[in-house]
C-alpha cells in the first residue's frame, strides 16, 4: 500500500476567513478581496494559494483559504502593517467584521 501523499508533499497551514458581506455587494466583496487583499497577501513570505467561496444557501456569505507554508507565515503576514491597512478597502463591504 502506498502512503496517502508523495514524499515531496509539505504540509501547510491554511487560514479561514468568514466574511458577512452587506445584502446586494457580495460579488463587489470577493472581487475586491481577489484584486486587492489577496494581492498583498501573494507577495508575503510562505504564501502559496488562495481560494475565495460564495455561498449558494447565504447569499451574503464569502468564506476565503489562503494556504501558507507555516501557521507562523500567515500569522505574521496578517499582523503587518500594509496588511492592516488594507481592510479599508475591503471592510466598508461588510456588515460585520471578518470572523
Amino acid at each position: 500500500m502506498s502512503p496517502p501523499f508523495p514524499k515531496r508533499t509539505f504540509p501547510m497551514f491554511a487560514r479561514i476567513v468568514d466574511f458577512v458581506s452587506r445584502p446586494g455587494k457580495t460579488r463587489t466583496l470577493n472581487e475586491t478581496i481577489q484584486s486587492r487583499l489577496f494581492a498583498i497577501l501573494r507577495v508575503q513570505p510562505g504564501f502559496v494559494d488562495e481560494i475565495v467561496l460564495e455561498s449558494d444557501v447565504e447569499p451574503n456569505r464569502v468564506v476565503t483559504l489562503s494556504f501558507w507554508r507555516t501557521r507562523e507565515q500567515a500569522e505574521h503576514a496578517i499582523t503587518r502593517k500594509h496588511t492592516l491597512r488594507s481592510r479599508r478597502c475591503w471592510l466598508p463591504r461588510l456588515r460585520l467584521s471578518p470572523l
